[in-house]
This record gives C-alpha cells, sequence and structure tokens, in this order.
C-alpha cells in the first residue's frame, strides 16, 4: 500500500502530540517548582533535538559584557527552558545562591512557557523576553557553521512561547505581540485535552522573513509542534563549535 507524504505527516504530528500528552499526564505538577510545563518541554525536546542541543529548565543566563544583573531585577533572569549547542564550550552550569547560571554564547534558543495564555501571563512574558534581547551575544561565537537561506544571525538567540490553554481575546493577542514585535519569534499554543492535531496553532513573528507578508504577523492553525520543530532546524545555524568563554576573556583578565 502507497502512503501519501500528507499521511506521514499526520502520523508525525500525531506521535508528537501523543507524547507531550504522555509526559504532560506524568510530570505537570504546577504545586511543585520545578514540575511544571517547563518539565514537560524539556523532556518532549530532548526526544527529538537532544542530537543537537542540551536541555535546562529554569536557568539563568550570563551575556559575555555581565550586563544580566544590571538589565534583569533580582529573580527575573530565570528561564523555563534554555536550550545550548552541544558544540558550545566550555560546557559549564554554575550553581549561586539557588540559582544555576549557563554562558549566554552558548544558547541557540530560549522557551518560556506556561499552562494558561492570559493577558496578564503574556505581557509578563513579552517583558522578560524583552529584556533579554538587551543582552549581548558575541559576534564571533561561531566560527563555521551550517546555513541557509532563512539561517538567522550567529548573534540572534529565538524566542518562543509555549501554552496549552488559550484564554486570551485574539484582540488583545495580537496587540500585545504587535506591541512588543521584537521580542518573541514564534507563540505556540498547544491543547493537550484533545487529539484534534488541528486544534494547535502556531503564530510567527514578521520579522523572521519566513513569509511573503513581510509585516504581517503569521497564525497557522494545526500540527503546531512539527512546524514548530522543523522551523527551528530551519532558521537556527548548526555550527561545527561554539566558543561561549568571551566572558572569561571579558571579566577575568
Amino acid at each position: 500500500m502507497v502512503v501519501h507524504p500528507k499521511d506521514i505527516i499526520m502520523a508525525v504530528e500525531k506521535h508528537y502530540l501523543s507524547r507531550f500528552k504522555e509526559l504532560y499526564k506524568l510530570r505537570y505538577n504546577p504545586s511543585i517548582k520545578g514540575q511544571g510545563l517547563e518539565l514537560v518541554m524539556k523532556e518532549f525536546l530532548e526526544t527529538y533535538l537532544g542530537s543537537i542541543f542540551d536541555f535546562q529548565n529554569r536557568v539563568a543566563l550570563i551575556d559575555y559584557e555581565g550586563k544580566y544583573y544590571q538589565i534583569f531585577s533580582p529573580g527575573e533572569n530565570e528561564f523555563d527552558i534554555v536550550a545550548t549547542y552541544k558544540t558550545a564550550v566550555p560546557k559549564i552550569a554554575i550553581n549561586i545562591n539557588n540559582f544555576k547560571y549557563i554562558l549566554l554564547d552558548a544558547v541557540a534558543f530560549i522557551i518560556e512557557t506556561k499552562q494558561d495564555l492570559t493577558a496578564q501571563n503574556l505581557k509578563h512574558d513579552l517583558k522578560k523576553l524583552s529584556n533579554l534581547s538587551l543582552l549581548p551575544i558575541h559576534p564571533k561565537r561561531m566560527s563555521i557553521h551550517m546555513s541557509g537561506k532563512y539561517t538567522i544571525n550567529q548573534t540572534y538567540i529565538p524566542k518562543i512561547l509555549f501554552y496549552i490553554n488559550k484564554k486570551i481575546s485574539e484582540k488583545t493577542l495580537s496587540y500585545s505581540l504587535s506591541t512588543y514585535i521584537n521580542a518573541w519569534d514564534f507563540l505556540a499554543i498547544v491543547p493537550v485535552q484533545t487529539e484534534d492535531i488541528c486544534s494547535s496553532t502556531l503564530i510567527i513573528n514578521p520579522k523572521l522573513g519566513l513569509s511573503k507578508r513581510k509585516n504581517e504577523i503569521i497564525v497557522i492553525k494545526g500540527f503546531a509542534l512539527t512546524k514548530l520543530i522543523c522551523l527551528l532546524l530551519l532558521i537556527l545555524p548548526l555550527p561545527f563549535h561554539v566558543n561561549a568563554s568571551s566572558f572569561f576573556f571579558k571579566n577575568l583578565f
């Protein structure tokens, strides 16, 4: 029997959704810090992208110029899921005063996730990611890397928002994303109460240049997990080596 490519895509999305729901059921415990959606997302991403990236949850970021403590207020510099390149050196995470710090120059992408997409939660996440955008990234952190037509600059780190339940009006959602247009790149809504793979939504920032509609926020219904994974692999440079040591040279000598 011949299997149509669309059937393959449907099977892949069903597989992704099934695995995500399985992890959600096993791991999600909002009453215990560190066992919220960030743990579910971390394990999900490790399954499918773990050959290229390492994943940490609830970590603070150190930029090479050391501006992080000036930009973030106490306790604000903590991000739900941070993906770092496996080829990054030094591969180090530092625990100080109950915070785990990693080097920003080693980072590939960052995810902030919450159960409910509300106006309040969205505004909080966008403000936090807006501050993150102020941290400098070393322009020569990658020496040689694989790239293509849509590959982003190595000094840019994609920022993703991920939610389960949509509890916000379309008007407020559109206004908030437009107001903080430089703070985010993808927003995914993946309901876990349904088997319907078309119930999810992926919103894409036009600044990534993935559509001819240069100034319009792109909203795609269905297959959000498959599309998010594919688009991340499309836009991210895949370096043979990532030098994350610039912080030490800037502040040690």
